[in-house]
């Protein structure tokens, strides 16, 4: 059964970016070239804060992908990074992605927020904004 994952952080400062940004980068690529992989998409957002959206044939492409690099080192980096980073996955009947809205719904209510040092108050509660979408 399909899977879509979705996952948003948020990065401390603006001096990280950089070295995000070629990472993430990476790890999109890296999406794009797995085996199993049926979409993606990433969004940008207010406030530094990224998010991906991920379409997979099934749980075991997502786990093939989660265990090799460059998705595990940057990983790896998040608490360094980011004080919020929360992912969900769900299984579905097809492996259309769904919209921004219906993922940060997902997100919201069934997000697991990844352990960080300095995680911002919203982080624990997924009290963040929904994702700003440009025209």
């Amino acid at each position: 059964m399909p899977v879509i994952a979705v996952t948003r952080v948020r990065l401390k400062d603006h001096s990280v970016e950089e070295e995000f940004d070629e990472a993430a980068q990476a790890v999109m690529e890296q999406v794009n070239a797995s085996e199993g992989s049926v979409g993606s998409d990433a969004l940008a957002d207010e406030n530094n804060v990224w998010w991906t959206l991920t379409a997979w044939q099934d749980l075991d492409s997502i786990q093939a992908f989660v265990d090799t690099e460059p998705f595990r080192s940057t990983m790896e980096m998040m608490d360094e990074w980011c004080d919020e980073a929360t992912f969900v996955y769900w299984e579905q009947s097809t492996p259309d992605l769904p919209d921004w809205q219906t993922s940060f719904n997902r997100l919201v209510a069934d997000g697991r927020p990844a352990p960080l040092t300095h995680a911002s108050p919203a982080h624990a509660t997924r009290a963040f904004p929904a994702p700003v979408e440009n025209p």
